[in-house]
């Protein structure tokens, strides 16, 4: 049998064939962190709740805090500005370490110079300089002058130091806009919510009020009246172009309670109606651009409206037969 010599070229050739036979799959890349606006409880964001039920996030980088009110409202504070303890030489490293972060803080004051110790003079102190009469130095001076504190200098820095805040500037301005776009979506539904509870509890609020005006032994008819009319003109009023379809509805619905609860308490004809003249009157005081009419037909949509025509006694006085 012919023996069979294996090259070293045939060796290599086999082994890069066998390597990429065995070689493992390549690992799938990991999934891409969660969009901070796919959660509404603030886990994406790293948001937590505080005691008066806001939400808050701490970015330490960019140095500022992003608060979310209950009603979607966002604030931005700036963190207050670093103070480091370099009196013990074992922080040296740190303080140098917020010294950097310092210089690129935008608006932030230059961190305090560390304590000088009581026992080193001061070498731009007259009185600790070389007495030239006595030949003597100050102590711990030798004879190029008083020793130099290392960590007795400024940060000013000229150049370098505002190419390094602009930089600061733009990076944190960044990251707090980075904040307010990526929980826009969270914001807005926590205002809605929000604005959903505060309609239920007005409505509620504006049941017990009306009966308790009606009621009022105190207030003649005519002004009883009145009070229901200034509660109708106090009504958020917001046309289809002023963008807030929730805060809208809620201002027609509780218009239009008042005006049913008008017509049940003091119908048209009873001695308790409003009189044609007395709403024209109201009517010119008002600051609603709606007419108020409360035994005219409800509107198909209320807050289309036409220019208020000069009211004319007569005309009302016969569109409401007593």
């Amino acid at each position: 049998m012919a023996g069979w010599r294996l090259t070293l070229r045939d060796a290599l050739g086999l082994g890069l064939v066998a390597g990429s036979i065995a070689a493992a799959p390549p690992a799938p890349r990991p999934a891409p962190p969660p969009s901070l606006t796919e959660t509404h409880d603030g886990s994406a964001l790293d948001l937590h709740p505080r005691a008066d039920g806001s939400l808050e996030h701490v970015d330490r980088k960019a140095h500022f805090t992003g608060i979310i009110r209950p009603d979607g409202r966002a604030q931005l504070e700036d963190r207050p500005a670093i103070e480091p303890l370099v009196d013990d030489p074992r922080r040296v490293a740190q303080f140098l370490r917020d010294l950097g972060d310092a210089i690129a803080r935008p608006g932030g004051p230059d961190p305090p110079s560390p304590p000088a110790d009581p026992h080193t003079p001061d070498p731009y102190d007259p009185r600790g300089r070389l007495d030239a009469a006595t030949d003597r130095s100050p102590p711990g001076a030798g004879s190029l002058g008083p020793a130099p504190i290392m960590l007795g200098v400024g940060v000013r820095m000229g150049g370098l130091a505002d190419m390094l805040l602009r930089r600061g500037q733009r990076r944190h301005t960044k990251a707090k806009q980075a904040f307010l776009e990526q929980t826009a979506p969270m914001r807005d539904q926590m205002a809605r919510d929000h604005e959903q509870r505060r309609q239920r509890t007005a409505m509620l609020q504006l049941g017990r009020e009306l009966s308790t005006v009606w009621r009022d032994p105190a207030r003649s008819a005519a002004e009883r009246r009145r009070a229901l009319f200034l509660l109708w003109d106090d009504c958020e009023e917001l046309a289809r172009d002023e963008g807030d379809d929730g805060r809208r509805e809620g201002g027609e619905q509780m218009r239009r309670r008042i005006e049913a609860f008008i017509r049940r308490v003091a119908p048209p004809g009873s001695d308790d109606a409003f009189d044609p003249l007395e709403l024209s009157r109201l009517n010119r005081s008002r600051h609603s651009r709606q007419r108020f009419d409360p035994y005219a037909a409800p509107r198909a949509d209320p807050l289309e409206l036409a220019p208020t025509p000069v009211e004319d006694p007569e005309r009302d006085r016969s569109s409401h037969p007593q």
